[in-house]
């Protein structure tokens, strides 16, 4: 029975390799391998690419020399009725409100319209929900848009309380793909937009190709005797991907502690669980302590740590009852310790210049790039995670070396 089992699972591995191999052609033969958000390593950023782009060209006020023409041919596409199309459109990005922010707000006069994207973003709770309050004060004829790489339904922790009838599902499979061919299609070609549109509608159709080979994978699974062999598989992927990311942070640890730059903390059970759902695992390095008013303990520190993307930061964090430390929300910090928040982010600025990266704890972050300037995409498991099967240890010594030259240029400038 095992012997039926294991040839089961070795059918499944080479058919498998066959997709894979046929999804590397049809990249190669589109020339979709080279590509300009591939080469700045920013295929899946939902703000500095998708977010960015799509406002770019859905904004009539952008310099692309097209008015509102991708603006109308997008309001075309997910079904807005030409009755509003003669209108005319605003369109913001990151649009702040009481209770959240959307991520696309296009209204005319008559009619408001949300946008929601999300690509590896999870829901938040009744976020959906939240829009459509919003959008009930703003205009009484409105429309609630969940966009995601395959048009799917949203989860009911971020659609609950909200009427479905408000709520249009869309894909960038789909939608945005023909919004895109649209677009190029009314763009002359000796206009800089047009190379750009050409660009984006690659990356989007290779990101859209993954997901169909997703799909092709699952076909492969024709009955329960294939179920059993490929959640074997599965398991011994998961084993061997959580090996992976354990002895390249393991490593890193190592070379911290050999380099003489021991961690505050690391939880070496978050890597163990990390695909299992658990928190990002990571290390901790503290650069100065502030003792504050009442006696409170802040260290601002630097990190290393792993949520979809192997990344550092730099933040104000606390140690709990439970022995971890937690960072420290970076607003409120600025407004009640304005001088210390100042002098650390001075600090930083005097290093890496401009802050691009922030995040709601953070004061900086940014992604840890392999030699190539490639991100280590563990959620994905891309292939430089593959290849620290075999290198982890040499990968491990030199983005330790990174981190420490940083952690002691910004201490030097708090001296």
């Amino acid at each position: 029975m095992r012997k039926d089992n294991l040839l089961r699972e070795e059918t499944l591995i080479k058919e498998a390799g066959k997709l894979i191999k046929a999804n590397k052609m049809t990249q190669k033969h589109h020339n979709i391998s080279f590509n300009i958000f591939t080469a700045l390593n920013i295929e899946r950023d939902e703000v500095f690419t998708h977010s960015n782009l799509i406002y770019a060209l859905l904004n009539p006020r952008e310099n692309h020399g097209m008015d509102d023409t991708y603006l109308k041919l997008f309001l075309k596409e997910i079904g807005i009725s030409k009755t509003f199309l003669n209108y005319t459109w605003a369109v913001e990005r990151e649009w702040v409100f009481e209770n959240g922010r959307i991520d696309f707000f296009l209204k005319c006069e008559k009619m408001c319209v949300e946008i929601e994207m999300k690509i590896d973003a999870g829901d938040q709770d009744k976020q959906l929900f939240r829009y459509e309050e919003y959008s009930k004060g703003v205009n009484s004829n409105y429309l609630i848009y969940y966009l995601t790489l395959d048009g799917k339904y949203p989860s009911e922790q971020s659609a609950d309380g909200m009427d479905k009838r408000y709520l249009k599902c869309i894909g960038f499979k789909e939608n945005i793909l023909n919004w895109l061919k649209a677009c190029l299609g009314a763009t002359n070609e000796d206009m800089i937009p047009h190379s750009l549109i050409k660009q984006y509608l690659y990356l989007i159709e290779k990101l859209v190709g993954e997901e169909k080979m997703a799909e092709a994978m699952k076909s492969l699974i024709k009955n329960a005797d294939d179920l059993m062999a490929a959640i074997t598989i599965a398991n011994s992927l998961n084993e061997i991907k959580t090996e992976v990311l354990v002895n390249f942070m393991d490593e890193l640890n190592e070379q911290f502690i050999k380099k003489k730059v021991n961690p505050i903390e690391y939880n070496r059970g978050e890597a163990e669980a990390y695909y299992q759902g658990s928190y990002e695992p990571g290390l901790v390095f503290k650069i100065k302590e502030y003792m504050l008013a009442g006696g409170k303990k802040v260290n601002f520190s630097i990190c290393i740590a792993v949520e979809y993307n192997l990344y550092y930061y730099f933040a104000f964090m606390e140690k709990h009852e439970d022995g971890f430390y937690y960072c420290i929300n970076r607003e409120a910090f600025r407004k009640e310790h304005s001088k210390v928040f100042n002098e650390c982010n001075d600090a930083i600025v005097n290093i890496l210049g401009e802050i691009k990266r922030k995040g709601s704890g953070s004061l900086l972050w940014e992604y840890v790039l392999d030699n190539n300037g490639r991100n280590y995409d563990f959620k994905h498991f891309s292939d430089n995670c593959v290849e620290l099967k075999d290198n982890y240890m040499k990968e491990a010594t030199r983005i330790a070396d990174i981190i420490i030259n940083l952690k002691k240029a910004v201490e030097n400038q708090l001296l």
